[in-house]
């Protein structure tokens, strides 16, 4: 009982954390696109290689809101 708790507590926290840096750098891309940033060697808009970022951040969170309430899927001991 202790462990589904736990697990469930640390999911919850990583997605508290994924999903505040999801929030940050969909700000920043949001920015740089703003700024007109390009990158010098390609002549490309910098936010175009950076939109990775924000949605690097947004699965993780997915997947960690999906182990909240599933985390056996997690557990390293489960069966497979």
């Amino acid at each position: 009982k202790v462990r589904s708790f736990y697990l469930r507590f640390h999911n919850l926290l990583v997605l508290v954390f994924t999903g505040a840096m999801a929030y940050y750098s969909f700000n920043y891309v949001m920015e740089s696109r703003e700024f007109g940033d390009r990158n010098v060697i390609i002549d490309m808009p910098m936010w175009l290689l950076q939109a990775i970022i924000p949605y690097t951040f947004l699965s993780m969170s997915i997947r960690y809101l999906y182990f909240i309430f599933f985390p056996r899927e997690k557990d390293p001991q489960a069966v497979h």
